[in-house]
């Protein structure tokens, strides 16, 4: 979240700070068993989600998606804790049709488990705004780093301004994604 931070300006860096919390979704490397462990800066533990789940009350929580596949997993783990909204926000896909193509996918997954989903429009102008001067850089370089920070600032400030308590993304669960370095952000 502070790497997020240090590409706002400073002004909405402190209507940010302390007011929406990101935590990372990751696999649990003990147990393999598809188990996801929930990292803030206070290790966010299964004690405090049944905390939360005893006291009645559902924090809101905004899911940044990549794609319908990567979602369920997250949706099922976190759906029973938190009040959840999907957000789909990709602008790196190669073309409307694909783009298209998810955000439908996203949206009937939604619909089947009845959980709300924004599919922000597609915006590869950002993208290509982001990626400028790394076009030749490697998968998982710099342009990647790029995109990730891009799509997490504008769920972070969609979060701010719809009054998200939490806010995290599926990318972390990805096999194509480096979890690490989405933590670090």
């Amino acid at each position: 979240f502070e790497g997020i931070l240090d590409t706002i300006n400073n002004e909405t860096k402190k209507s940010f700070k302390g007011q929406v919390t990101m935590f990372d979704i990751t696999e649990d490397e003990v147990t393999q068993k598809n188990k996801y462990v929930f990292n803030t800066q206070n290790e966010f533990t299964e004690k405090e989600l049944l905390s939360i789940k005893e006291s009645g009350k559902k924090p809101k929580l905004l899911l940044h998606s990549c794609c319908a596949p990567c979602s369920s997993s997250c949706i099922e783990r976190l759906i029973e804790h938190f009040s959840l909204t999907i957000y789909f926000y990709n602008p790196n896909m190669d073309s409307l049709e694909e783009y298209t193509k998810r955000a439908e996918e996203q949206v009937k997954l939604c619909s089947l488990l009845g959980v709300e989903c924004i599919i922000e429009d597609y915006d590869k102008q950002s993208f290509f705004q982001c990626a400028k001067g790394y076009e030749k850089a490697p998968e998982g370089g710099a342009r990647c780093t790029n995109c990730f920070n891009l799509r997490l600032k504008k769920t972070a400030e969609f979060a701010l301004e719809n009054g998200y308590e939490y806010f995290t993304t599926t990318l972390t669960v990805s096999p194509l994604k480096d979890a690490n370095k989405l933590n670090a952000i």
